[in-house]
Order: C-alpha cells, then structure tokens, then sequence
C-alpha cells in the first residue's frame, strides 16, 4: 500500500510567499494539461490510501483541479482506489462566507472528501487575510460533508531552510526552531509528481527523481533497482549515516545533502 500520492498540478500561485520550497508564484508557468492529469491518476492510484490535489495552489487552475477530482473518484468508484482524495489549498479563495462554501461544494461535488489548509502561518499572512484559514476550516466542518478537514502551513516557530526560505535574513530566524533543517521527511510510501511528472521520493527531493508519471507506473518504477537500492539506503541507513564522512557535500539543509548526493549517485559518481 501507498499511503500517499501528490500532485503538484501547478506551481503557479496567487501569492508568492517567502518560505515557499517550490518558489510558486503568480508568474510561474509550469502546470499539467488535462490529458497529462488523465495519464498520471492513470499511472498512480493503484494501492494508494490518498491522493493529494496540490500545487502551487491548485485553485488558480479550477477546471484541472476539479477534473481531477472527479478523475480520481471514478478511480475510486471502480477500483477502491484512492480512498482519501485531498484538495490541499491556501484557502485565499475564501473571501468571504459564500465565496468559501462555494468553492467548497465545487471540491466536494467532483469528488474531494478531505480538505487540507496549508496557510496558518506567518509567511502567508503577510499576503492574505489571517482570519482565513481558521474560517475556511471551520466553515468546511460545519458543512458535513468531509471526512477531514485540516489546517496546517509552516508553524510559527518552525521553519525548513530550503528553497525561497534560503533568502529568509538569518537574524530573523533567531527566535525560529531549525531543527527541521537536519529533518529527513522520506517515509518510503509518500510520493509527489511535479507538474513535468517527475516523480520525487518526498516533498524536498527535487535531484532525486524516480521516474516519470507520464512514461511508466508508478509501481513499476518503485520497482526498478535503482529506486529499491535508494529507498532502502534512506530506510535502513538514513541520510545522517550516508552523509557521515562526506563534509563536502553538507551545506545548510540536510536535504540540500540528500539531494547532491543522489543526484551524483544516480549518475555512478557518488
């Protein structure tokens, strides 16, 4: 079993926050078409448990985002599979009440029964309304129809310094919690497809590409030597354990690490 597959349908974004891993932006240009959404639900929701619909923010391409939804709960109708489909937004959207339960039913109607908000933190409140994600939430469980509804985003004290997040100034980090910064995130069952379908091994391994959605299963792309001899380095020796001895490669996030280094693995020169 998977526990879960994102797709990232877009890294366009309405706001261009600082922290952002993916640098997602109102000028990025990268999204998948419908056919390509077809192929990589085709290609992924065998034996997994949930289905993330991600971005970028997934909202600023409605028609994608709800035609995969409804893709995917056919998916789901006829072979069991995804059980959990997951719309994961800003929620800047929500306006107001009714913009709020507008878009909700939207999700719900084409097939989401999880809703996932990632903007409950300080680096989205200085681009949209901090009442937001807390009313989005709370509207979305007084509806009903949802089978969870969650509120997350980076936590107020807690930071990754990767991506945008490097450009953060230092001495405004001095009261943030960085141990996520030497955090490794890969589970071995969680998996995220870019919008050029590159499939990563975890939200942060952008050198460390599997495969791609568009050619081949996921499944038999987890199963091809290459990606069972990393997965297993990740799981039995972790990435603290590879890198020991390596000052070379250390920079300031472990999964800047990672990355160099399996970016060089796969190519025999590790």
């Amino acid at each position: 079993m998977i526990n879960s597959v994102c797709l990232c349908l877009t890294f366009k974004c309405d706001l261009a926050c600082r922290h952002c891993f993916v640098a997602a932006s109102p000028s990025r240009k990268e999204e998948m078409t419908i056919e390509q959404i077809t192929t990589a639900i085709d290609n992924s929701y065998e034996n997994v448990n949930r289905m993330w619909f991600s971005g970028g923010e997934p909202t600023v391409v409605l028609d994608k985002l709800l035609y995969g939804l409804k893709y995917a709960s056919e998916k789901k109708k006829q072979y069991g599979y995804p059980d959990k489909i997951c719309v994961q937004t800003n929620g800047n959207f929500a306006k107001s009440e009714q913009e709020a339960i507008k878009y909700l039913a939207l999700f719900y109607r084409n097939g989401a029964n999880e809703i996932d908000i990632t903007s409950n933190d300080i680096f989205h409140f200085e681009q949209m309304d901090k009442i937001i994600p807390e009313m989005l939430a709370n509207i979305a469980n007084n509806m009903g129809v949802f089978e969870s509804v969650s509120m997350g985003g980076s936590d107020y004290k807690v930071v990754k310094r990767f991506g945008r997040a490097k450009s953060i100034p230092e001495e405004e980090l001095n009261s943030f919690d960085l141990k996520y910064t030497q955090k490794c995130v890969f589970t071995n069952t969680d998996y995220v497809i870019h919008p050029n379908g590159d499939i990563l091994p975890c939200i942060y391994g952008f050198n460390n590409i599997f495969g791609n959605i568009y050619k081949n299963n996921l499944l038999n792309i987890l199963n091809e030597r290459q990606n069972i001899k990393i997965s297993s380095m990740l799981i039995n020796d972790s990435i603290h354990n590879i890198l020991d001895n390596k000052a070379n490669l250390f920079t300031e996030d472990i999964c800047d690490s990672c990355n160099n280094y399996f970016s060089a693995y796969r190519q025999g020169g590790k």
